[in-house]
């Protein structure tokens, strides 16, 4: 478990570098491009992120798992890497000639910026992060992947300065892709050499890769819907209110889910070897930790949005504050249901069941936004959201019910939600008494909000017998200074 732990270590760290980067760069770009131009950005996004998909197909969780089946044998990986990636060439390629022929539909004024989105295709095309993921190999991606956002602030910080830089911001969002992926590639020969891929072989894959790919599609395609509805339904300004809030979300989701990336090789080895006991304990207390960070980040992003949004995007964002109050429940259902996908549907090769799930999803949520986007606007479609998310979670918790009771479990630790209430009672009685600029009452409360959550916290780790915290806990630390006494 010392290996798990550091891989958390080091996939925590990079979801915080990728925190700090919109941290910084936010405002920035709020005030540079402002929300019309955001929302053409997060439109455009949009529209090639389905052609992504098609790039990548089911791969990444595919080749994860795969080569993760495969540890300890290096000809085996090498073989299944170069059949794999061969896949993955075939459908870059595809996608690339979809995503030009799509230009014929695309509106004269957003084809440049249309265009340039299209070097996200290039990133999924060399993309073989998967191939180290799956040797557990998390420190050589992540430290490179580190590099390369700094240097994408920088750019940022000091190109993008007013609207007509939409399309340079473009490049330099697409080129950190295009570099993240190019980055890993002079390492791969450090673990396996070249083999000629065969068809006879590649064939065996596209069965298993298609079944991954068609709930990553649904999945996906309903989390691009909102953008794209809203663009169609709604207005630029709208799209550009939905990417602000939903970035502000989505940023600490990035941490929570880290630990399903780290964790889905690693019970895939242990379940395909059979140690089912192993895998129940490793996803108890995965649980466990990710409900400890739902409360913390989901309470404390709710507790703080009043004071935030506006001071963190600047004039006109105020639309925000209220998308984001709806958006806080979002992250904790995502964060559940990711868990329950990565860490036991995915590795258990359960990808019908995951289809199913996904597919419930999707469609509840294409009849909730046009119910809602064209009455609510942004709200209306973050409330699709909620609902098609809740749908996936209870999907989910019903197919893995007779292997894995993750009903049970939340309701196990759902006692965090005690010291979030805590946390949201401490930072809004700061908030009101408080009269100093924002910047440094803002910092107030999310000290003052983090500490309440961690003392109650610790007192509760204190009462429970089992714990994934207990090392940590009032009574292990009294009893330790009892045996140093003695």
């Amino acid at each position: 478990m010392n290996q798990v732990r550091k891989n958390i270590v080091y996939q925590i760290i990079y979801r915080v570098i990728t925190i700090l980067t919109p941290l910084v760069t936010s405002p920035i770009l709020s005030r540079a491009l402002g929300a019309e131009k955001l929302g053409i950005f997060s439109a455009t996004l949009a529209l090639v992120s389905y052609f992504k998909l098609i790039s990548m197909l089911g791969i990444e969780n595919y080749g994860n798992r795969t080569i993760a089946s495969a540890q300890g044998d290096a000809k085996k990986q090498q073989t299944l890497f170069w059949n794999i990636y061969s896949v993955q060439l075939l459908s870059g390629f595809l996608a690339i000639v979809l995503y030009a022929a799509a230009f014929l539909f695309i509106p004269k004024e957003r084809m440049l910026i249309s265009a340039l989105q299209g070097l996200w295709l290039l990133g999924s095309l060399f993309n073989i992060s998967w191939f180290f993921f799956g040797t557990e190999q998390f420190r050589l991606t992540i430290t490179r992947n580190i590099i390369i956002k700094l240097l994408t602030v920088l750019l940022i910080t000091v190109f993008i300065r007013k609207q007509e830089d939409l399309g340079l911001y473009v490049v330099i969002m697409a080129g950190d892709a295009v570099l993240s992926s190019l980055a890993v590639w002079p390492f791969l020969r450090k673990n396996i050499g070249f083999e000629m891929p065969r068809w006879a072989d590649m064939k065996k894959h596209l069965k298993p890769i298609m079944i991954l790919f068609v709930p990553i599609l649904a999945m996906s395609v309903f989390h691009i819907m909102d953008k794209t509805m809203l663009d169609w339904l709604g207005t630029e300004a709208d799209v550009g209110y939905y990417y602000s809030a939903d970035k502000v979300i989505n940023i600490p989701l990035s941490i929570i889910t880290a630990i399903g990336t780290v964790m889905l090789p690693r019970i895939a080895n242990e379940y395909g070897k059979g140690n089912m006991n192993d895998v129940q304990v490793m996803l108890r207390r995965s649980t466990e930790l990710t409900a400890f960070m739902i409360c913390a980040i989901g309470g404390g992003i709710a507790a703080i949005a009043n004071e935030f949004v506006p001071w963190f995007f600047g004039p006109g964002f105020d639309q925000c504050i209220e998308l984001v109050y709806w958006f806080t429940p979002v992250l904790a259902v995502k964060a559940i249901s990711d868990l329950i996908r990565t860490q036991y549907m995915i590795p258990a090769h359960m990808d019908k069941d995951y289809t199913a799930a996904v597919f419930i999803g999707a469609g509840i949520n294409l009849i909730a936004n046009l119910f809602l986007i064209r009455r609510f606007g942004a709200i209306g479609a973050v409330i699709g959201t909620m609902i098609a998310e809740f749908a996936v979670m209870i999907s989910e918790m019903w197919l893995t019910r007779e292997s894995i009771s993750f009903g049970k479990y939340a309701l196990e630790f759902s006692f965090y939600l005690i010291p979030m209430a805590v946390l949201i009672c401490v930072v809004r009685g700061v908030a009101s008494v408080l009269q100093v600029r924002t910047s440094v009452k803002l910092l107030i409360m999310i000290l003052a909000g983090g500490l309440a959550y961690i003392l109650v916290c610790a007192i509760v780790w204190a009462i429970k017998k089992e714990s994934v915290f207990r090392t940590i806990s009032i009574r292990n630390l009294l009893e330790r200074n009892k045996k140093t006494d003695e």
